[in-house]
């Protein structure tokens, strides 16, 4: 990850600029990101009014959380939308419709524009992202005009994902917030946020309460509150709590997770005392966020330091394990049956190599940010399900960016190293339903500038990657496929060369 690299809705959609202008034969073509699957533009159009009906049709409660956060939008770029279960005449009215249509799978819709918006979908999810997309097409406000046309769209992968690092870099709650609504303006259904490093533990704890950071961790209300709003926008919190290393804020604040000989330091793998204390730090975070996912990390451990660990050195014979790899394999397969029994899929950052016994928990769902480590081919043949964090040309680090062109020509199935030269070929896996998604992540960077490096909103700040509307992009990429031509995204976001 960095660390060996020393909007609201669509209320803000600086990515969504002109209309592309390689589209002659289609003008009025919304600027639409992510691209739906199958589109297609018919003559004519309307004119949305400030006054915009809201049908939520058979009365769901489903339709009618989805219209609640559509409407709440709506009226923050200028309209004046009117919920209602009744069905109202032909014209300026949004429909919302919950159908049986098992082709549209758990996040596909329908969406028409002829006189009005209507948006059909199986579930929940697929409703709102059915809203998401008419939000991009009324993004400029009331009085203008909407294109007739018909979408049928559903993503390319269920695991669409951004992360942002707080432990080294702290963030508000209300920037949280403000990310939730970015994030799903694009489609993006996963929020990672990297709760715990060295440099500090921002998460609650009720066990612990010398654990938290002082001055850089959230209350326990503050991150139920940032969950609610995540639901209501279908975005899942992913929580990371990372061990064994990249926890030293942990081991100062609760010694006694560490090795009796190297204090401070981070956790020991093999006390049954710091195995409690995970467990609780576990249940804790698991208590606050209800998502089917728990991030470990569990990346870049230096197993030099349990030479000296008389613990470490019991647990290896009692166990019958070769050497320090070993010993962290049989950890990750320890804290992963603990995470599943609270019903979790555990989640590690590439950090262990495939050929070492006793293997790691086919289970372990492998965010694969690094081929050092193992190379994705490897991994999918030893039996492991993959995310595609690649640091080329997923990763953010203070300065050190993938362009947005970059972005835009990667597909879903290569496998960037940390460092290419430009232009690059990465590794490359045959596309496989064991590929469950991707995610795009910020490291050591400043709430400040988030914005901007992720989303092109905001001007440049020394020692930051520049704005560019990176997160869009990739977003793109993840729902939609590589089917959609670099510079057609490119312009769609609003991306001019001469960045």
């Amino acid at each position: 990850m960095s660390r060996s690299l020393s909007m609201a809705v669509v209320l803000t959609l600086a990515f969504a600029g002109r209309v592309p202008a390689a589209a002659v034969d289609h003008a009025n073509r919304p600027c639409l990101v992510p691209w739906p699957q199958k589109i297609t533009m018919r003559a004519g159009s309307f004119t949305a009014p400030a006054r915009l009906s809201i049908e939520v049709a058979g009365k769901t409660p489903a339709g009618r959380r989805v219209a609640d956060t559509f409407a709440y939008d709506l009226r923050e770029i200028g309209f004046a939308p009117v919920l209602t279960t009744r069905a109202t005449p032909t014209g300026a009215r949004i429909v919302l419709r919950l159908a049986d249509d098992r082709s549209l799978g758990a996040e596909g819709y329908r969406l028409s524009v002829d006189g009005g918006i209507r948006i059909t979908a199986a579930t929940e999810a697929g409703l709102f992202w059915g809203t998401r997309t008419a939000l991009q097409l009324l993004a400029k406000g009331p009085g203008r005009p909407v294109p007739y046309l018909s979408i049928s769209d559903k993503p390319l992968l269920p695991f669409r994902a951004s992360m942002v690092d707080v432990a080294r870099q702290f963030h508000t709650i209300g920037f949280h917030r403000q990310m939730v609504k970015r994030l799903a303006s694009c489609k993006l259904n996963v929020y990672h946020i990297h709760f715990s490093d060295d440099q500090s533990y921002t998460l609650p704890s009720e066990k612990y309460p010398s654990l938290p950071t002082p001055g850089r961790h959230y209350s326990k209300d503050e991150l139920k509150g940032l969950v609610r709003l995540a639901a209501r926008y279908h975005v899942t919190i992913l929580p990371e709590v990372d061990m064994p290393g990249h926890s030293e804020a942990l081991s100062r604040a609760v010694p006694e997770i560490a090795c009796r000989e190297t204090p401070g330091q981070p956790i020991c793998p093999s006390s049954n005392r710091s195995f409690e204390i995970l467990k609780n730090l576990i249940t804790e975070a698991a208590d606050i966020f209800p998502g089917p996912y728990f991030h470990i990390g569990a990346d870049e451990v230096n197993f030099a330091m349990w030479d000296n660990c008389p613990d470490c050195r019991a647990r290896k014979v009692s166990e019958n394990l070769k050497d320090n790899e070993s010993l962290y394999n049989w950890f990750i397969n320890r804290v992963n049956r603990f995470v599943r029994s609270k019903g979790r899929r555990t989640i590690v950052w590439t950090g262990f190599k495939p050929t070492v016994r006793p293997a790691i928990d086919k289970n372990v769902l492998v965010d694969q940010w690094d081929n050092g480590y193992a190379n994705p081919t490897d991994l999918l043949a030893a039996g492991y399900d993959l995310l595609n964090a690649s640091s080329t040309p997923l990763y953010v680090v203070r300065d050190w960016a993938s362009p947005p062109e970059m972005i835009a020509e990667w597909d879903v199935w290569h496998f960037g190293p940390v460092t290419a030269p430009l232009p690059y070929v990465p590794p490359k896996i045959a596309p496989t339903e064991r590929l469950k998604g991707v995610c795009f992540c910020s490291w050591e960077n400043s709430e400040s500038v988030q914005d901007a490096i992720l989303f092109g909103i905001g001007e440049p700040v020394q020692g930051y990657a520049g704005p560019a509307p990176r997160a869009p992009i990739m977003a793109e990429r993840a729902w939609t496929g590589s089917g959609t031509s670099k510079a057609d995204l490119l312009r769609r976001v609003g991306w001019k060369a001469k960045h």
